[in-house]
Protein backbone atom coordinates (compact mmCIF):
# COMPACT_ATOMS: atom_id res chain seq x y z
CA UNK A 1 0.00 0.00 0.00
CA UNK A 2 0.98 3.74 -0.11
CA UNK A 3 3.07 5.05 2.35
CA UNK A 4 2.58 8.52 4.12
CA UNK A 5 5.77 10.71 4.15
CA UNK A 6 6.71 10.35 7.59
CA UNK A 7 6.31 6.54 8.19
CA UNK A 8 8.28 6.49 4.11
CA UNK A 9 11.02 8.14 5.82
CA UNK A 10 11.71 6.37 8.78
CA UNK A 11 12.19 2.94 6.33
CA UNK A 12 15.21 4.26 4.50
CA UNK A 13 18.89 3.69 6.02
CA UNK A 14 20.34 6.10 3.66
CA UNK A 15 19.86 9.75 3.86
CA UNK A 16 18.45 11.65 0.36
CA UNK A 17 19.22 15.26 0.56
CA UNK A 18 17.22 17.47 -2.29
CA UNK A 19 18.63 20.93 -3.98
CA UNK A 20 16.60 22.75 -5.43
CA UNK A 21 18.29 25.71 -8.14
CA UNK A 22 15.72 28.08 -9.85
CA UNK A 23 12.74 26.59 -8.56
CA UNK A 24 11.02 25.14 -5.49
CA UNK A 25 10.97 21.80 -4.49
CA UNK A 26 7.38 21.38 -3.89
CA UNK A 27 6.15 18.32 -1.59
CA UNK A 28 4.99 16.16 -4.40
CA UNK A 29 8.27 16.73 -6.01
CA UNK A 30 10.54 15.46 -2.50
CA UNK A 31 8.15 12.82 -2.41
CA UNK A 32 8.65 11.54 -5.84
CA UNK A 33 12.40 12.03 -5.51
CA UNK A 34 12.53 9.72 -2.30
CA UNK A 35 10.12 7.25 -3.58
CA UNK A 36 12.19 6.77 -6.90
CA UNK A 37 15.76 7.02 -4.76
CA UNK A 38 14.94 4.41 -2.61
CA UNK A 39 14.21 1.98 -4.99
CA UNK A 40 17.20 2.33 -6.40
CA UNK A 41 18.38 0.88 -2.16
CA UNK A 42 17.41 -2.54 -3.48
CA UNK A 43 19.98 -2.09 -6.12
CA UNK A 44 23.12 -0.84 -4.14
CA UNK A 45 21.99 -1.36 -0.44
CA UNK A 46 25.94 0.49 0.07
CA UNK A 47 24.34 3.48 -0.46
CA UNK A 48 25.49 5.71 2.29
CA UNK A 49 23.80 8.92 0.87
CA UNK A 50 21.81 9.99 -1.86
CA UNK A 51 21.73 13.77 -3.44
CA UNK A 52 19.15 14.79 -6.03
CA UNK A 53 19.32 17.79 -7.54
CA UNK A 54 16.92 19.92 -9.35
CA UNK A 55 17.72 22.66 -11.33
CA UNK A 56 14.81 24.83 -13.46
CA UNK A 57 16.59 26.39 -17.01
CA UNK A 58 15.42 29.04 -19.28
CA UNK A 59 14.00 26.11 -21.57
CA UNK A 60 14.01 23.31 -19.65
CA UNK A 61 14.22 21.31 -16.33
CA UNK A 62 17.77 19.18 -15.08
CA UNK A 63 17.79 16.49 -12.59
CA UNK A 64 20.82 14.73 -11.12
CA UNK A 65 20.79 12.12 -9.02
CA UNK A 66 24.13 11.13 -7.33
CA UNK A 67 24.38 7.92 -5.20
CA UNK A 68 27.43 7.80 -2.33
CA UNK A 69 28.58 4.89 -1.22
CA UNK A 70 32.03 4.21 1.02
CA UNK A 71 34.17 3.52 -1.79
CA UNK A 72 32.04 4.50 -4.81
CA UNK A 73 29.86 7.74 -6.46
CA UNK A 74 27.13 6.61 -9.01
CA UNK A 75 25.43 9.99 -11.04
CA UNK A 76 23.01 9.99 -13.40
CA UNK A 77 21.51 13.18 -14.69
CA UNK A 78 18.33 13.77 -17.26
CA UNK A 79 16.84 16.96 -18.61
CA UNK A 80 13.42 17.52 -19.91
CA UNK A 81 11.41 20.51 -21.58
CA UNK A 82 8.50 20.64 -19.66
CA UNK A 83 8.26 17.60 -16.92
CA UNK A 84 10.59 17.53 -14.23
CA UNK A 85 8.92 14.49 -12.58
CA UNK A 86 10.09 12.71 -16.24
CA UNK A 87 13.68 14.23 -15.86
CA UNK A 88 13.92 12.58 -12.24
CA UNK A 89 12.85 9.41 -13.74
CA UNK A 90 15.32 9.42 -16.72
CA UNK A 91 17.99 10.45 -13.88
CA UNK A 92 17.36 7.28 -11.58
CA UNK A 93 16.60 5.28 -14.51
CA UNK A 94 20.37 6.11 -15.93
CA UNK A 95 21.63 5.56 -12.05
CA UNK A 96 20.20 2.17 -11.82
CA UNK A 97 22.00 1.17 -15.66
CA UNK A 98 25.45 2.08 -14.09
CA UNK A 99 24.52 0.39 -10.58
CA UNK A 100 23.91 -2.28 -12.54
CA UNK A 101 27.12 -2.43 -14.63
CA UNK A 102 28.88 -1.65 -11.64
CA UNK A 103 28.13 -5.22 -9.35
CA UNK A 104 28.57 -6.81 -12.47
CA UNK A 105 32.33 -5.78 -12.28
CA UNK A 106 32.40 -6.75 -8.72
CA UNK A 107 30.89 -10.09 -9.61
CA UNK A 108 33.19 -10.52 -12.07
CA UNK A 109 35.89 -9.76 -9.78
CA UNK A 110 34.69 -12.07 -6.97
CA UNK A 111 32.91 -14.95 -8.30
CA UNK A 112 34.86 -15.20 -11.89
CA UNK A 113 30.81 -15.10 -12.30
CA UNK A 114 28.88 -15.64 -16.12
CA UNK A 115 29.48 -12.24 -18.00
CA UNK A 116 26.78 -9.13 -17.51
CA UNK A 117 23.40 -9.31 -18.91
CA UNK A 118 22.63 -6.78 -20.95
CA UNK A 119 18.73 -6.28 -20.76
CA UNK A 120 18.84 -2.65 -20.97
CA UNK A 121 19.10 -0.81 -24.05
CA UNK A 122 20.43 2.45 -24.45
Amino acid sequence: GDLSGGAFHARLKMEIRITAKGMTATEDVKEWVFRKVSKLEKFFPRIVEAHAFLKKEKYFYVAEITLLAKHHRIFGEAQDQDNLFTAIDVACHRVATQVKKYREKIKDHSTGAAGPTEELSG
